[in-house]
């Protein structure tokens, strides 16, 4: 385990650069001029003042001198100088992450609470009325697109019915109430639509676990239904289930991305699309790196948790 532990976090910065790399290049290839959005729209033609401003951007050095500078300001813990709101990118980071991870952290949680007790339910049950509910309930999560269910959502319960603001943010240390009210449509948005992922996951193995013999040995010795499936069967149907929910955070990062945008959250996946509208090449690399890191810890943590569920799995 150590060992591999070893291997993995050896691994981490070379994946970071291969990241970096991809994102720099991209990145760079999106039509639009930075200094121009630098500059705004108060700028008068002065060709001296945008010759200089490219300068101070570093955009009249060649890409490779550019990307070079970029690493050597990583490896010092400077992400540069947001190009739209002139603050470090670090600082700006720092600041957003915990509304992302607020986020995130609800939505997984809603994911798991709906996924996990239908999947039970239809696993259980198989072929019955709610089995059949909940595996049309699925179907239509995994093909509900993101953005159309947090439309509707808006829609339905912050115009319509005027129960829950329809979009903004408030922080908890402020209004926690009012924190609350507005995460509400954002979680439901994401963890509805990846719950249908662990609720499919989930009864799958499942299934395959309740016709194993030492369940039907379970209940023979007269155990309650109730306690097989919680003592021998769910728990050994966890691997699977561990495997899936860790994807399912991985991509959560690239849910946020538009969910933030459509209920104006301000974390990073808000800013990382307002930094591609403005052309803002420090802030979004800043972004996308780390979005990669939390890919590669969640990997990791996914790994190592898989190998302490199941001691026959040896981690080289």
């Amino acid at each position: 385990m150590q060992k591999y532990l070893v291997q993995r976090l050896v691994q981490l910065p070379v994946t970071i650069l291969f990241v970096s790399i991809i994102a720099f290049t991209v990145i760079r290839l999106l039509p639009g001029d930075p200094a121009m959005a630098w500059l705004g729209e108060s700028f008068a033609g002065d060709e001296e003042l945008y010759q200089a401003t490219r300068a101070k951007l570093g955009l009249d050095q060649p890409w490779p001198v550019q990307f070079a500078r970029w690493m050597a300001q990583i490896a010092r813990g400077d992400l540069g100088v947001s190009a739209r709101i002139r603050l470090p990118v670090s600082q700006v980071i720092l600041q957003r992450i915990p509304i992302t991870l607020e986020l995130i952290v609800f939505s997984m949680l809603l994911a798991i609470l709906v996924g996990v007790p239908a999947a039970i339910i239809s696993a259980v049950r198989p072929n019955s009325m709610w089995d059949k509910i909940g595996t049309l309930g699925a179907i239509g999560g995994m093909a509900l697109p993101d953005f159309w269910l947090g439309i509707l959502l808006i829609y339905l319960f912050g115009v319509a019915l005027k129960w829950l603001p329809p979009s903004g943010f408030t922080p908890p240390t402020e209004d926690l109430a009012s924190n609350l009210k507005l995460m509400i449509m954002p979680a439901m948005t994401i963890g509805l639509v990846h719950s249908a992922g662990i609720m499919r996951q989930t009864r799958a193995a499942l299934l395959d676990v309740l016709g194993q013999g030492y369940v039907r040995t379970a209940r023979a010795k007269g155990l309650a239904e109730l306690l097989v499936i919680r003592r021998h069967a769910l728990r050994n149907a966890l691997l699977p289930v561990v495997t899936i929910i860790g994807m399912q955070l991985g991509r959560l990062i690239g849910a946020a991305v538009i969910v933030e945008t459509i209920f104006a959250i301000p974390g990073l996946g808000r800013w990382a699309t307002d930094s591609i509208l403005f052309r803002d090449y420090s802030a979004l690399q800043g972004v996308i790196l780390v979005f990669a890191l939390w890919v590669l810890i969640i990997n990791l943590l996914t790994d190592l948790l898989y190998a302490y569920l199941d001691p026959r799995i040896r981690l080289e």
